[in-house]
């Protein structure tokens, strides 16, 4: 029973929407200040402002990493018929 609770809470923490996730870490945190373990509180305070400050993984807090670079190379090329047509023929 606890393998199935474990497993279900891990496909919960992967694929919950972001504003769920920050909800439960504040419910969470407020659960732990109330039980007396105050620095744990903090740190899931602070994990839930850090997510709050990122947008959803759109580059918004630079903390995604770097954005794809452009395909403008791709703009410039030009292919024409008779390049198509030979291209066709092998």
């Amino acid at each position: 029973m606890a393998i199935v609770a474990l497993a279900a809470l891990a496909v919960v923490r992967r694929h919950a929407p972001s504003s769920l996730k920050r909800a439960a870490r504040v419910m969470s945190a407020a659960m732990l200040r109330r039980c007396g373990w105050h620095a744990a509180a903090l740190r899931m305070t602070r994990a839930a402002a850090a997510d709050a400050r990122c947008g959803d993984a759109c580059g918004s807090c630079q903390g995604c990493g770097p954005r794809p670079a452009a395909h403008d190379d791709v703009r410039g090329q030009r292919v024409s018929l008779d390049a198509l047509r030979s291209g066709a023929r092998r």
